[in-house]
C-alpha cells in the first residue's frame, strides 16, 4: 500500500477514536460519580479530544485525498467516506 493509504487507514482509526471519547464524555456527565469533590468541566475536555483525534483525523483525510486524486483511488474515497458516516453517526447517537 501507498502512503496515502495508510494516511487514510489512520484518519479512519482517529475518527473512530474520537466518537469513542465524545461517547465516553457524554456517558459520564448523564451518570457521573457519586465523588463530587472535584468540579468537572467538559468544554476543556471536548477541546482536548478534538484536538488529539478529529483534526489530526481531517488532515490525515485531506492529505490522502490529495495524494491520491491524480489517479484516483476507490479505496481512500470509501475510507474518507467511511470517516464521514461513522462521525455523523457517532455525533448523532450522542
Amino acid at each position: 500500500m501507498a502512503l496515502e493509504k495508510y494516511m487514510a487507514i489512520a484518519g479512519l482509526a482517529l475518527s473512530i477514536f474520537f466518537v469513542a471519547e465524545v461517547l465516553t464524555l457524554f456517558n459520564f456527565m448523564i451518570d457521573p460519580a457519586d465523588n463530587d469533590s472535584f468540579g468537572f468541566e467538559a468544554a476543556p475536555k471536548l477541546f482536548q479530544f478534538i484536538s488529539l483525534s478529529i483534526a489530526p483525523a481531517g488532515i490525515m483525510m485531506g492529505v490522502s485525498f490529495y495524494l491520491s486524486k491524480r489517479y484516483g483511488s476507490r479505496f481512500n474515497g470509501m475510507l474518507i467516506i467511511l470517516s464521514g458516516v461513522i462521525v455523523l453517526v457517532g455525533m448523532l447517537y450522542a
